[in-house]
C-alpha cells in the first residue's frame, strides 16, 4: 500500500544514491559503443548512427551521461571496470561524431545524412552541449569551437520562428519546451555572444507560450515586468490545466515539458545566468492538476498509454520533481521522487547489466527506441543528481499519512473529457478517449493495486466490435456527485453513412463507500455483422512489479494465476515474414489463450479489489490468459477479467438488438467485504 511504499528515509535518494544508479551506465553502454568511425580513432558513436531521432537522441544522452561520470569525483570505476580516462575518451569521440555530422559540419552520419535544425534537434543538442560543458577544460580549442558552432546554429534557428500552438489531442507544449532548452543552453555557454540578448528574448517568448492557457490572453497579470496578455499568443493547455497529446490526457506529455523546463533551468544556473520568471509560467498549476493521479509508484494514465510501461513520463518526471521541491518548497514532490527512484533502482538491480529495462523492454538492443528508453532515463537521472548538487536541496519529504491526504481530490474536465477522484482508499477515473481511439476507458484502482493497473481501451466497460464500424459521435455528461463523480453518455458508432450501434455508459464513483457502479449497454441501430463481444474487459497487470502472481477468490473457490516471463517471445527476434504471420494467426485464432472460469456472482483480486455482478447472467466470470507480455511494445503481461467472456463468433445483429448489457459493482475491499456487498445488492431489484 502507499503508506508502506513511503516508509523510507526522506534522505533517500541523496546524491550518493543517484551516483550508485548512474555509475552502472558503462555496464550498459559499452555494449553499444562503436569506435573508429571512418577509420578515425578520434570519432566514435553510441548505438545507431542514423541522422534522425533514433540515433542522435540517444547519442546526446550518451555524451551527457558519460561526461558526467568522466568528470565527477564520486564515480567508482570498480562498479563497471571502466575508468574515467576511458569515459573521457569515449565522450570526446562521440562529441566529435555529433558536431562533425551536424548540418554545419564536414561529415555525414553513418546512414549518409546530416542532422540538425529540425524537429527535436534542440533536445539532442542540449544534452550534447551540457555534457561538453562538464568536460570543457579537457576539450581542444577546435572541439570547443565546434560545440559553439552547433549550439549557436540550433539556438539561432528559433529566433524568427512563431511559437507553435496546439490544444485538443496534440499540445505543442512539449515541443516548445524542448526548443527552449537550446536557447537557455546558448545563453549559459556563450553569454558574450552578440546574439545572446536575442536568445534571452526568444527564451522568454517560448516560455510564456509553452504552458499557455486560454485565460492568459485576457490576463492583466504582470510577469517579467510585462502584461501577460501581450506575451501569450498560443493555447497549449486547457483552462483547467489539463493537457492532451497522442489524442487524450497522457501523463508522458505532462512530464515532458516539465523535464525540459528542468533542463533549461539547470543550463542557466550551472553558469550563474538569471532564470526568467516566465520559465515557470503555469508550471505549478499543471503540477497541482496532475499530482493526485500519483498512485504508489507511478502515475495513472487516465487516457491510455502507447509507450512501454514504466518508461518515458515516469523518468522524465524525476528531475522535474527536484525542481518543484526547490522552486515551490513542495515536499510532496520529494515523496514522489523517493518512490520513483526506488522503483527504477529495483528493476535496474533485477537486470544486473546496467540497464533499467533490459529484461522487460529493451532486450540488449542498443539502437532505436530501446536505446532511447535506457539513455533518456540515465540522462534524466543525471540531471536530477546535478540539480540536487547545485541547489543543495533540503530533501524534506511529506510524512506518509499527510502525503496521502495531500493527494486527495477530484477533477472534472469538460474540456479534455476526463475526470478523476483520489481518496486514501482508491483512485478512479474516466476518459471519453483512449489515446486517438474513439473508445472510452474507466479506471478503478484500490490502494495497494498500483501494480495491477493497465491502461487498455474499454477497461471496465466491455466492448463490441462490428465490421466496418469505427468512428462516431458522443453525447456525454460528467458531473460531481457527493465526493465522487457520475458519468453518463452515449457513443454512436457509424458504418459508412449509417449508425451501426450505440454504447450507453453509466459510471458512478462513490468514494464515501469505496465503491463504484459501472453499466454498459450496446444496442444495434442497423443491420450489422458483430465480430466480437466481451463484458467488463478489466485488464489486470501481472508481472515483476507484483511478483508474477495474482489471487482470484469467488463465492466458493479461489485460484492463483501466475505469469512466467521466461516464456516471453520477443517480436524483434522474429526472423522473417513466416514468423510474423504465425504470431498474428496464433493471436487472431486464440490458439494459445487459456480461459479460467471463476464464480458466478462475485470475484475478488488479491483481497483488495472486488467485482460484483448486478444483472442476471448465464456465464461465470472468466480470466483470459494471453501468452507472453501482451501490452503494446510487449513490455508487461496482463490478464483480462471478463463477464461474459470474449466471444469471437460472428453473427448478424438487427436494429434494436441488445448486443451486450452489463452492470457491475466495484469495491476497494476484501473478499469478505465483496461477499457482503453481493448480499446487500442481491436483495435490491436491478434496473
Amino acid at each position: 500500500m502507499l503508506q508502506d511504499v513511503l516508509m523510507v528515509s526522506d534522505q533517500y535518494p541523496c546524491e550518493s544514491d543517484y551516483m550508485r544508479l548512474l555509475e552502472r551506465f558503462p555496464l550498459y553502454s559499452e555494449r553499444g559503443w562503436n569506435p573508429n568511425y571512418l577509420d578515425d580513432r578520434t570519432i566514435g558513436y553510441f548505438g545507431d548512427p542514423d541522422n534522425g531521432e533514433s540515433g542522435l537522441r540517444s547519442m546526446g544522452n550518451y555524451i551527457f551521461t558519460t561526461c558526467l561520470l568522466a568528470s565527477d569525483e564520486s564515480y567508482d570505476a570498480n562498479i563497471s571496470g571502466i575508468n574515467q580516462e576511458t569515459l573521457l575518451d569515449r565522450a570526446q569521440c562521440c562529441l566529435n561524431y555529433m558536431v562533425r555530422s551536424h548540418c554545419t559540419g564536414d561529415l555525414s552520419c553513418g546512414n549518409g545524412g546530416k542532422w540538425g535544425l529540425n524537429w527535436q534537434s534542440s533536445w539532442w543538442t542540449t544534452k550534447m552541449a551540457l555534457g561538453a560543458q562538464l568536460i570543457w577544460d579537457s576539450l581542444s580549442s577546435e572541439q570547443q569551437a565546434a560545440v559553439k558552432r552547433v549550439v549557436v546554429a540550433e539556438a539561432s534557428h528559433h529566433l524568427d520562428r512563431i511559437v507553435p500552438s496546439g490544444l485538443a489531442e496534440d499540445t505543442k507544449a512539449e515541443e516548445n519546451a524542448w526548443d527552449a532548452e537550446i536557447l537557455a543552453t546558448a545563453i549559459a555557454l556563450f553569454p558574450d555572444h552578440e546574439w545572446c540578448d536575442r536568445w534571452r528574448e526568444k527564451l522568454i517568448e517560448f516560455s510564456f507560450n509553452t504552458l499557455s492557457a486560454p485565460q492568459d490572453r485576457e490576463s492583466e497579470a504582470i510577469v517579467e515586468g510585462r502584461v501577460l496578455k501581450d506575451q501569450v499568443y498560443t493555447v497549449n493547455i486547457h483552462s483547467d490545466y489539463t493537457i492532451e497529446n497522442h489524442g487524450a490526457c497522457h501523463f508522458c506529455y505532462v512530464a515532458s515539458p516539465l523535464v525540459s523546463i528542468a533542463w533549461s533551468y539547470y543550463a542557466l544556473i550551472s553558469r550563474q545566468q538569471a532564470v526568467p520568471e516566465s520559465l515557470f509560467h503555469h508550471v505549478n498549476d499543471l503540477w497541482n492538476q496532475v499530482k493526485p493521479t500519483f498512485l504508489e509508484n507511478r502515475f495513472a494514465y487516465i487516457g491510455g498509454k502507447d509507450w512501454a510501461r514504466y518508461t518515458y513520463g515516469l523518468y522524465f518526471i524525476v528531475p522535474a520533481l527536484v525542481l518543484l521541491q526547490h522552486q515551490y518548497g513542495d515536499t510532496d514532490a520529494r515523496t514522489i521522487e523517493m518512490a520513483r527512484v526506488k522503483t527504477l533502482l529495483a528493476e535496474q538491480n533485477d537486470n544486473g547489466d546496467g540497464s533499467f529495462y533490459g529484461k522487460r523492454v529493451t532486450h540488449s538492443i542498443m539502437r532505436g527506441q530501446p536505446a532511447k528508453y535506457e539513455t533518456d532515463c540515465y540522462a534524466d537521472l543525471g540531471l536530477a543528481y546535478l540539480l540536487h548538487k547545485h541547489l543543495n536541496t533540503h530533501k524534506q519529504a511529506t510524512p506518509p499519512e499527510e502525503f496521502i491526504q495531500h493527494l486527495c481530490g477530484r477533477s472534472i474536465s469538460q474540456e479534455s473529457g476526463t475526470c478523476y477522484v483520489r481518496t486514501p482508499k482508491l483512485f478512479a477515473s474516466f476518459s471519453w478517449h483512449t489515446l486517438t481511439e474513439f473508445h472510452p476507458i474507466a479506471l478503478f484502482i484500490p490502494d495497494g493495486m498500483d501494480d495491477a493497473a493497465e491502461w487498455a481501451a474499454n477497461n471496465l466497460l466491455g466492448k463490441v466490435r462490428v465490421m466496418g464500424a469505427k468512428t462516431g459521435v458522443a453525447i456525454r455528461m460528467m458531473k460531481a456527485t457527493g465526493k465522487g463523480f457520475t458519468v453518463n453518455g452515449i457513443l454512436s458508432y457509424r458504418s459508412r453513412r449509417q449508425e451501426a450501434f450505440v454504447h450507453q455508459i453509466a459510471y458512478e464513483v462513490i468514494p464515501e463507500r469505496n465503491l463504484a457502479i459501472v453499466e454498459s449497454k450496446f444496442t444495434a441501430r442497423s443491420k450489422i455483422l458483430v465480430m466480437e463481444r466481451e463484458g467488463l474487459s478489466l485488464a489486470v497487470a501481472n508481472d515483476r512489479f507484483n511478483g508474477y502472481n495474482r489471487q482470484f477468490k469467488w463465492e466458493n473457490g479461489s485460484v492463483t494465476i501466475g505469469f512466467d516471463p521466461t516464456h516471453q517471445t520477443n517480436p524483434r527476434q522474429e526472423k522473417g515474414l513466416l514468423d510474423r504471420i504465425k504470431r498474428k494467426a496464433t493471436k487472431l485464432l486464440d490458439l494459445e489463450i487459456v480461459n479460467q472460469p471463476l464464480g458466478w456472482r462475485w470475484v475478488n483480486i488479491d483481497e483488495k479489489f472486488g467485482i460484483v455482478q448486478l444483472l442476471p447472467n448465464d456465464e461465470p466470470f472468466n480470466v483470459r490468459q494471453e501468452p507472453g507480455r501482451n501490452t503494446p511494445n510487449s513490455c508487461l503481461h496482463y490478464e483480462i477479467l471478463s463477464n461474459p467472456k470474449r466471444n469471437r463468433y460472428p453473427y448478424i445483429g438487427k436494429p434494436g438488438d441488445v448486443l451486450l448489457h452489463t452492470k457491475f459493482l466495484l469495491v476497494a475491499g476484501t473478499s469478505t467485504e465483496t461477499k457482503a456487498l453481493d448480499q446487500e445488492f442481491l436483495s435490491k431489484p436491478q434496473a
